[in-house]
């Protein structure tokens, strides 16, 4: 990959990171904001150039969907009894990037980084549930742009 490419994805790569950040911190305006304006035109449009499939953004999706759905279930006020099954998705993946013949690219692996490592940092279930609002906007944006 040229010094150019390289650099224009580490460029992508930082402001997926920024973005996940930005809609952490931000107040319901700012989150609004990304949902409305920014998250389609600075990653979801970019993932069909990475190479990443909807079905392995379902999966993941799908794989932290249930674990809300525990945390839901369980009544559950304190999140760190769950942060190890939320770290997981980090090494999943990775693993899912390496495997041979699976699509999913460096931006959308980025992403699911930056989505755990905020929830995993901050401790807070409320983070987790405002990143999924995060994810599930990337699940219904996705099939506008990408296939299977």
């Amino acid at each position: 990959m040229g010094n150019f490419t390289q650099q224009r994805k580490n460029d992508e790569l930082g402001e997926i990171r920024l973005l996940v950040k930005e809609f952490v911190e931000g107040d319901n305006e700012k989150k609004a904001d990304i949902l409305l304006n920014q998250l389609e035109s600075k990653f979801v449009r970019k993932l069909k150039d990475d190479k990443t499939s909807k079905h392995q953004i379902r999966k993941h999706y799908h794989r932290l969907l249930e674990i809300k759905e525990q945390i839901e279930a369980s009544g559950a006020k304190d999140i760190k009894p769950f942060l190890p099954e939320i770290a997981m998705t980090s090494a999943y993946a990775t693993y899912d990037r390496n495997r041979q013949g699976t699509k999913i690219g460096q931006l959308f692996e980025a992403f699911l980084k930056s989505l755990v490592k905020e929830v995993v940092e901050r401790k807070d279930t409320q983070t987790f549930l405002d990143l999924m609002k995060l994810f599930e906007a990337v699940v219904g944006l996705s099939s506008k742009y990408l296939r299977n």
